[in-house]
């Protein structure tokens, strides 16, 4: 059986720090922000991070 643990996300933010490691996919979204500036958010994080984007055949509609 598998036991998950559930944390407050300061707390996790916390951990993270204490361990040494960066949370380089976290970003904070607005209530405002829309799905497709959610995406190219992403999308740029990525690129920045050193990933490859390729479009797919849904972003070239």
């Amino acid at each position: 059986m598998t036991k998950l643990r559930i944390e407050k996300i300061k707390d996790f933010f916390l951990r993270k720090k204490k361990e040494g490691k960066q949370l380089i996919f976290f970003e904070k979204i607005d209530k405002n922000t829309s799905r497709e500036q959610i995406k190219e958010n992403i999308k740029n994080l990525l690129i920045k991070q050193g990933f490859k984007y390729v479009p797919s055949k849904k972003d070239n509609k």
